[in-house]
């Protein structure tokens, strides 16, 4: 995990996934008081040149919604390109493949989405006790 701060105050963090010489770029969040400091692409840069200097020969930057323009015009920005997936499945009771609809749109990311800011902080908390 690599993470920025300024002063005491943690603004950015980024986790990757490793898998010999290919990394993943999993997951990233900042606080949208310090946007105009840019710290996910210091983290970013910070990261590319220290997975560079242990071997690593590619770096993916994962799945990202087709309408989540921001974050594929910040991948992008970085020479990354985009492929289209196709999610499908196997529908047992219609004996058949149908396709599936996108990750991340489901009711329980609608709710979070709605939820208070310190509603959200707690339950993020509790989900995730081990990134405080």
């Amino acid at each position: 995990m690599f993470a920025a701060q300024k002063g005491s105050r943690t603004i950015a963090a980024a986790i990757f996934l490793t898998s010999r010489d290919k990394i993943l770029y999993k997951f990233a969040a900042s606080d949208a008081r310090f946007q105009e400091l840019r710290a996910n692409n210091l983290l970013l840069w910070e990261a590319i040149r220290f997975y560079a200097s242990q071997g690593a020969q590619t770096l993916h930057f994962g799945r990202t919604d087709l309408s989540d323009r921001g974050l594929r015009r910040f991948k992008l920005g970085w020479g990354s390109r985009e492929e289209l997936l196709q999610y499908s499945r196997f529908d047992f009771s219609r004996h058949g493949w149908s396709l599936e609809r996108p990750a991340g749109r489901g009711i329980h990311n609608l709710a979070f989405r709605r939820m208070p800011l310190i509603v959200n902080r707690l339950a993020g908390a509790m989900i995730y006790p081990h990134l405080d």
